[in-house]
């Protein structure tokens, strides 16, 4: 897999070096376009990998104490391109201002910003991809959704199956690898957690990536003497 990443990190600093040099407005936009799908397969890469790591079980968890709203929040900031292209809007609703997740930090990460991709992918023009972090029972979720046409409760719960794809299921072309999700499930189970996918009130589908509780620390508040 480093094999295929060296090369294709080499074509898109060629790429970015001839973008500075480039005054053709329309050969700019080509030049910006090729970039981000550069970008594009260097995530797919990436998250093959992650699997096939976390299939393995390799992947010796890094666990730092990480402020569970700065890791949504940097998850967001990763797709805000993908969200302008869209013309979608992301937003976070956090009920749970004080929670620090005892986590490897990059993995949960990953988690979020394929759950942000995912949300992106199926949201019409003009929505709103909601993020909120908040306390389910034993758990600290992290959830987020959509307002896109929804998923049929049978499919639901192949959406996080290794090459599981929502219009494959229903008998049309896939729209993706099938990783994305998986790697979300993979990474849940790796920290003792959970994915799932349910219904959004008021149409679209929320998917959550579900930790225990003891992986959630909260940090006492100032003595206020």
């Amino acid at each position: 897999m480093h094999d295929l990443r060296n090369p294709l990190s080499g074509i898109t600093g060629f790429l970015q070096i001839l973008q500075e040099n480039i005054q053709d407005p329309e050969l700019l936009e080509d030049a910006r376009t090729a970039i981000q799908a550069g970008g594009l397969l260097r995530e797919t890469l990436d998250d093959i990998l992650k699997v096939r790591m976390l299939e393995a079980g390799i992947v010796r968890l890094n666990r730092e104490v990480t402020e569970a709203h700065s890791l949504v929040r940097n998850a967001i900031v990763s797709v805000e391109g993908a969200a302008l292209a869209r013309h979608v809007r992301t937003a976070a609703a956090v009920d749970e201002m004080d929670a620090h997740f005892a986590v490897d930090r990059k993995l949960v990460r990953r988690a979020v910003e394929n759950l942000l991709s995912n949300a992106l992918k199926y949201s019409p023009s003009g929505g709103v991809v909601l993020t909120t972090i908040r306390r389910v029972g034993p758990e600290l979720g992290i959830e987020v959704a959509d307002r896109g046409a929804g998923v049929p409760e049978n499919v639901r719960a192949r959406l996080f199956e290794k090459f599981g794809s929502v219009e494959e299921a229903q008998g049309g072309v896939r729209r993706g690898v099938g990783l994305g999700l998986y790697l979300v499930k993979l990474v849940a189970t790796a920290h003792g957690g959970r994915a799932e996918a349910r219904q959004r009130e008021g149409g679209g589908t929320t998917f959550g990536l579900y930790l225990p509780a003891d992986s959630a620390i909260h940090t006492p508040s100032p003595d206020p003497s």
